[in-house]
């Protein structure tokens, strides 16, 4: 079966568009929200070295995800907007339960 180049070429330019049009609205949002987001986000990560700490993007809502590293260790995933709501559901820092 032969293949239509031209319409493979401009499915590229569209997935190309969106990908770049992705990364600049998310460096736009962090621009935005300076650099306590960033801050407030390395000092989980501190806080928490049992959990694997992260921020994701969806258009303009940003959510914390926090994942643990280690079997055993509770709870396994939470997601959240919230940092203070995070570090209440991750528990004391420098230190994770284990599960018994």
């Amino acid at each position: 079966m032969a293949q239509d180049h031209g319409t493979q070429g401009a499915s590229d330019l569209r997935l190309y568009c969106t990908v770049l049009y992705y990364v600049i609205g998310m460096s736009e949002t962090q621009d935005h929200l300076g650099g306590q987001r960033a801050q407030e986000l390395a000092h989980l990560q501190e806080d928490f070295p049992g959990f694997r700490i992260w921020q994701e993007s969806t258009g303009e809502r940003i959510r914390l995800v926090a994942a643990r590293r280690q079997h055993g260790i509770s709870p396994h995933t939470v997601v959240t907007a919230d940092p203070a709501e995070l570090r209440a559901a991750l528990g004391s820092p420098r230190h994770a339960t284990a599960s018994p």
